[in-house]
This record gives structure tokens, sequence and C-alpha cells, in this order.
């Protein structure tokens, strides 16, 4: 039987009884960013899911997240809250809920998950001061980061391995041919690198694209051998991350 709150103080009563927003989804059938505004402006949640600090020191897990937020991460702030966005398609159900699984575990904090019923795109958000603020622990990035991210140095190699994944589960493209596209030249040769230190043999090219006033496309590549060898090692990587599904599996290949 659906709930019927009348007012906040309702919708408050019952997050005091379920405390979970999810349960107040199925309860009332009000979407899950909508309980979390109203909540939130009446100040039920400010003592709630707070984070500040990481939970792990696992550097692969740190350098996924890092390497998937560069991929397919944002970050803004919504009437004074901080707010972390990553971006997926919809039916990517698999992807969506693992990297929930890896910030449950670096940040102790799940994601609201909305999906736009017009179009098969849905979005996973983060509302926190911290973690909108833990990627400039490795990462630099203009307003316009999709042309300017990149790493700020060299971190070890479990972390240049997660981050890899990470840019690879978000902009990349593995089936016959690795190949991974960005706007960031930088970003490209993060990519470059971590491929070399993985004993790979990638190649590197760029699109020209001004007559369009487009951005010129950095590519990175690899022949179909190594592709599959790095596949493989992507599908290792996954499994020591707690992952149940493989590569191909998360893309939705």
């Amino acid at each position: 039987m659906k709930a019927n709150p009348k007012n906040v103080r309702d919708l408050v009563d019952l997050y005091d009884k379920h405390r979970s927003l999810r349960v107040l989804n199925l309860l009332t059938g009000i979407p899950i960013s909508t309980l979390w505004y109203q909540l939130n402006n009446a100040g039920a949640l400010k003592k709630q899911g707070l984070v500040h600090k990481i939970y792990t020191n696992n550097d692969l897990l740190l350098g996924l997240y890092i390497g998937f937020w560069a991929g397919d991460g944002s970050r803004f702030i919504d009437s004074g809250t901080y707010v972390t966005k990553f971006y997926f398609d919809k039916r990517q159900e698999e992807l969506i809920n693992y990297i929930d699984h890896v910030n449950c575990v670096l940040f102790k904090k799940k994601g609201i998950v909305q999906k736009d019923k017009r179009n098969n795109r849905a979005s996973l958000k983060l509302y926190s001061k911290f973690i909108y603020f833990f990627p400039e622990n490795y990462l630099n990035f203009s307003k316009e980061k999709s042309a300017s991210v990149h790493l700020k140095k060299e971190f070890s190699r479990d972390f240049s391995d997660g981050y890899l994944l990470g840019l690879s589960l978000s902009d990349g493209y593995l089936k016959n041919n690795f190949k991974f596209n960005t706007i960031s030249d930088k970003l490209a040769n993060n990519v470059l690198i971590a491929l070399k230190q993985k004993g790979y043999n990638p190649k590197r090219y760029t699109t020209n694209r001004s007559r369009y006033n487009w951005k010129d496309l950095h590519s990175v590549y690899l022949n179909v051998a190594e592709s599959r060898a790095l596949l493989e090692e992507l599908n290792s990587l996954l499994k020591y991350t707690g992952s149940i599904y493989s590569f191909d599996q998360l893309k939705g290949y």
C-alpha cells in the first residue's frame, strides 16, 4: 500500500522511520531525486552520509575511480550542494551497479541513479563536498574538463592499472581492437604511457576537425593480438576488484 505524505513533515517522519530513500521511493512513488531535495532542504539528511575520508588505500580501486571520473564524470554545485555525477547508457545496468559498488568501497556512500524516460541516458549522483573535491588530488583540469583533464603526476603501478581500466570502461572501446578517443591531448598521453608500462606497443594519431569548428580528436589504439591480451588483463583486474562481470558485460557488448 502506497504512503501518501501530505507535507514535508510527513516525509521527514517516514525517513526517520525507514532511514532509506529507496524505501521511501517504493512507499510513496516520489522520485529519489525529489525526496533527496525535499529532505535535504528540511535538514533531515545533514547528519546522514557525510563523507570525510576514503575507506581504503587500494590503489587499483582509486585509479579505477579516477579513470572513470576522468572519462564519464562531472561535478557541479547546485544551490550550495556539491554534486558528483557519472553518465551511462541506461541499458548498462551492470556498469551502473559496479561503479556504485566502487563508490561504496571508497566512500561508504551509495549514489542516486536517475534514468531518462525520453532516451537511453542514465546518471549516478553523489552528494558530498569531499567527493566533489576528491579528483583534484590526482587530476589537473579546467572548467572545460573534457579537453583538459589529465593526471597530475605518475602514481603507483596498481593505480596506473586501475586508471587504465576506468578510462577503458568509460571512453574506451575494446572488441576486436582497443581504441580510446579523447579531445584531451594529455589524457591521450596518459593512456599511451599506461599501455607502454604494461608492455604494449600502442599507436596514436590525431584527427584534425577544425573545418567543423570541433576540437581535434586524439586516438590511441592497439592491434588485434595486443587488444586480446589487454582484454584478458582487464578481466583479471575486474575480478580482483570484486566484479562478477566481465569487461564485455559491463560495457554491454
